[in-house]
Formats: C-alpha cells, sequence, structure tokens
C-alpha cells in the first residue's frame, strides 16, 4: 500500500511540467505563426514568476498572456506590434530584452562599468604593493646583522 503511494506521488510529481501547457486548443495552421508565437513567449516574461518567461510559466496570468499572444499571432500582428501592446499594458519589464534607450542605459552598461571600476582598482592595489615594497628599506641595521651572525653562529648547519 506504501509503495503505491509513493509511486503515485512520483508520478504526479513527473507530471508537474504540463501544467504549463497552454489550455487552448486552437491550432496554428501556418507553422511560419506557430514558430513566432513559441519564439515570441520565449521573449516575454512572466509578471507572476520572477525571472520566468511566458513558455514556462504555470502562473494563470501567463495562461492569459500567452493566449493573447496566439490571438494577435493569428490576427496578423507583427512581433513588434505585439511586444508594444505587452509593454503598454504591463511596462518594459515584460520584455527580457529591453531597448537600449536612455532610461535603461544603466541596466545594459552597468555590470561592464562595475568590472572596469573593480579591475582599476585591482590594479591600483597591485601596484601600490609592488611600490611599497620595492621602496622599503631591505637592508639591516648594524645590531641586526650581530644578532643574525650569532644565530647562525649558534645554529652551524
Amino acid at each position: 500500500m506504501l509503495k503505491k503511494l509513493i509511486l503515485m506521488l512520483c508520478l504526479l510529481g513527473l507530471a508537474a511540467p504540463s501544467l504549463a501547457i497552454d489550455n487552448d486548443p486552437q491550432q496554428f495552421a501556418d507553422p511560419i505563426a506557430e514558430a513566432r508565437y513559441k519564439e515570441l513567449i520565449k521573449e516575454l516574461r512572466c509578471m507572476v514568476c520572477p525571472n520566468q518567461p511566458l513558455s514556462d510559466s504555470e502562473a494563470s496570468l501567463a495562461q492569459d498572456l500567452r493566449s493573447e499572444v496566439r490571438h494577435l499571432v493569428l490576427q496578423g500582428d507583427s512581433n513588434t506590434e505585439i511586444k508594444g501592446f505587452l509593454v503598454q499594458r504591463y511596462g518594459e519589464s515584460v520584455l527580457y530584452r529591453p531597448p537600449v534607450e536612455s532610461k535603461t542605459f544603466l541596466l545594459w552598461f552597468g555590470p561592464a562599468v562595475l568590472l572596469f571600476i573593480a579591475f582599476l582598482t585591482l590594479l591600483y592595489f597591485i601596484r601600490r604593493q609592488a611600490r611599497t615594497v620595492t621602496t622599503a628599506d631591505t637592508a639591516l641595521s648594524e645590531a641586526e646583522q650581530e644578532k643574525l651572525q650569532q644565530v647562525l653562529n649558534q645554529h652551524p648547519q
């Protein structure tokens, strides 16, 4: 009895990814339109799920958005028009790759700028350390030389 229950739970767990499948039975007659649809739902972000495309989301809002995208593709709207409609409705966060504009400049180039600053900082500290080592007085004073000679004399090799 316990084995059957465990088996049923495992099978149920394997069926969970099927929840992300579109429930809309409407099929595409045109394979090009279907390819556009599949590409679009990979490029659009689910507004409920953190960092997940529409194609993988199980949320009901994602299902609604997939249906809306399907409807717009079948209606003949271009990819730009579909994305524009969704951006107007949900904001630019619906796009995985927002356009490079003045307000998204930091988003696109901020990580590279921070990496460059970190590299310059590392370079500065390495050069500073090298300068400190080379300019340090490495000669022993007379007292230190005498002490070194005593230690060497006490422990002959």
